[in-house]
């Protein structure tokens, strides 16, 4: 085996030094070729014969472009006129051009006001998991503020950036093609080139960590006429799990979609940190329902007398059953026996090897009833006047708004479908746009909106505490903060929060005011926290003989209204 590995070895050794002579043999040559690409072309000479025009003379050493020349002929105090001279590198196709143009007395004219200054951000439907920015330090921002705390800045990052390695494309050309001279011409397979440890890059990717291969996908290719790019098919960044292993292949299939069961958006970038695999061990015990009609000799229909010792079973075989009734719900052993390959009989009897009652498993699930989790909330709750009428799920009669989350559809079937307390996962906000206020930009209702009802909701990056310190330092001296505090630990202590700053909406424009119109709630929605904000609020109902009226903390806004917020002394968020 050490001599196997120590002849590989080897000959990964040699095949990089072989690319690595090859490719800096011809980069020199490349790079002169491409420096002197950028050096302006000399002018040719005018040639009198090409040119039919009595025109004062004059040399070609004007400002140049390559293709045309700007040369003054006549000047006066009022006008000046100029002979543009096209096509200077093909004399013998030479044409003329004179433009002629007045000075204009600019000394009585008004100055022009400098645009305001405004910030931009990158729009987004949904906030993006950032978590932390880079230990190493860019560049110092505000570097010539005085009111910048610098050395507070300083103290937030580790590093400077110009210590980090530096991601040589060089480099990773040369391990690419090494890679592929090793695997097409030799044989060997990713993981066995990365055990090698010759190359300085890892090729396969680890984890969510991509390697060179993945690198080389993002770059663009290096014109190397030396390279086996063309010839060979690209470079597998992990190697396909064997077609009997079903818990490795469903394993790869997790991680193309988003961990979250509620969520359905493509290309998700909020809880890209949760793809995990489903604990389908702990879903005990392994159902498995009594067959219609039997599916063939080796049915359990035809054995019903199997004794459980006849079957013997490996780990690695009851690890795949385990997955396939965790994934399929219970089902019949005839469906099972086609997907695991195994006798529909074996798989009867192992399930009845570690089954209980089907009643017992009945129960508990009615245990967990809507009951717990959903509401049974009315469509709506008559006021005194029949425009006052509301609905309920919009005050504290409602169990789930009351506990600042929203109604499950799949709990709270009383007052679903048209329910307003689903706004935030149905994406249901109000029409607002962005124009200027007394405070500078402000944000304006494009449409009604009735009290209670959510207006918009405020994204950005999720970011963690460290990146909070050290964004706040920025926004402290620019007097501009966008964070917002959602998640806190135990000890009080800020663990995540929303920062509009560089990602975000029009809520990033809110203003404001000790008479705010709305107000901002943390709701929980399938599971993830995100910020609703809303038209003020309905108090409490006062309950009378026959009927519920309320009383209102703010009036029905119309189109038009700017959306006001009380940021208060530290931005809290309102309980």
């Amino acid at each position: 085996m050490d001599d196997r590995r120590d002849k590989t070895r080897d000959i990964a050794i040699a095949q990089y030094a072989s690319s690595w002579n090859d490719y800096y043999e011809w980069e020199p040559t490349y790079c002169a070729e491409i420096i002197s690409s950028l050096r302006v072309s000399d002018t040719p000479g005018r040639s009198s014969d090409a040119m039919d025009i009595d025109a004062p003379a004059a040399t070609l050493d004007a400002t140049v472009d390559g293709r045309h020349a700007l040369l003054p002929t006549t000047s006066s105090d009022t006008q000046d006129t100029v002979t543009v001279y096209h096509n200077l590198d093909s004399p013998d196709d030479m044409r003329v051009t004179e433009l002629t143009y007045e000075d204009i007395d600019l000394s009585n004219m008004t100055p022009l006001a400098p645009y305001p200054p405004y910030e931009s951000c990158t729009p987004v439907s949904r906030n993006i998991l950032h978590g932390d920015d880079p230990n190493s330090m860019a560049f110092l921002p505000l570097a010539d503020d005085p009111d910048f705390d610098k050395e507070f800045y300083l103290s937030t990052h580790k590093s400077l950036a110009w210590q980090e390695p530096y991601r040589d494309s060089d480099a990773l050309e040369i391990v690419l093609e090494t890679a592929r001279r090793l695997h097409y011409e030799h044989g060997l397979s990713m993981e066995e080139i990365d055990e090698t440890g010759v190359l300085p890059l890892t090729l396969c990717t680890r984890s969510v960590v991509g390697g060179a291969i993945a690198m080389g996908k993002t770059n663009d290719p290096i014109p190397w006429p030396g390279s086996s790019r063309t010839r060979y098919p690209p470079l597998p960044d992990l190697s396909p799990p064997e077609p009997h292993d079903l818990v490795s292949r469903v394993r790869d299939l997790v991680a193309l979609w988003c961990p979250d069961p509620g969520c359905v958006q493509a290309n998700c970038f909020t809880h890209v940190n949760g793809h995990v695999m489903p604990d389908y061990t702990a879903r005990e015990p392994l159902q498995c329902l009594s067959p219609d009609e039997s599916c063939g000799e080796r049915c359990i229909v035809e054995h019903p007398n199997a004794l459980e010792g006849e079957v013997k079973w490996s780990d690695a075989d009851l690890d795949e059953l385990r997955l396939l009734c965790y994934l399929s719900g219970p089902t019949q052993p005839c469906n099972l026996a086609k997907v695991s390959l195994k006798t529909c009989y074996e798989i009867a009897v192992i399930c009845k090897r570690f089954a209980k009652s089907q009643n017992s498993e009945v129960s508990d699930t009615l245990e967990t009833g809507s009951t717990a989790l959903g509401c049974q909330c009315g469509m709506a709750l008559p006021g005194r006047k029949k425009r006052n009428v509301v609905s309920a799920c919009l005050t504290n009669l409602c169990p789930c708004r009351k506990a600042r989350r929203e109604c499950d559809p799949k709990l709270c079937s009383s007052c679903i479908p048209k329910c307003e307390n689903t706004n935030l996962q149905r994406g249901l906000f109000k029409s607002t746009e962005v124009r200027e206020s007394n405070h500078g930009m402000g944000l304006f209702l494009a449409e009604p909106v009735k009290r209670g009802q959510l207006v918009i909701e405020y994204l950005g990056e999720l970011i963690y505490e460290p990146t909070v310190d050290s964004r706040s330092a920025v926004s402290a001296c620019l007097k501009r903060s966008y964070i917002f505090d959602m998640l806190k630990s135990n000890s009080g202590k800020t663990c995540e929060c929303v920062d509009g700053m560089y990602v975000g909406n029009p809520s990033r424009f809110i203003n404001h005011s000790a008479k705010a119109n709305v107000i901002v709630h943390i709701m929980s929605v399938g599971g993830d926290q995100r910020i609703g904000i809303y038209a003020s609020e309905l108090r409490s109902p006062l309950p009378s003989s026959k009927s519920f009226h309320f009383r209102a903390l703010a009036k029905n806004m119309d189109a038009g209204t700017e959306l006001l917020m009380d940021y208060g002394p530290d931005f809290p968020i309102g309980e």
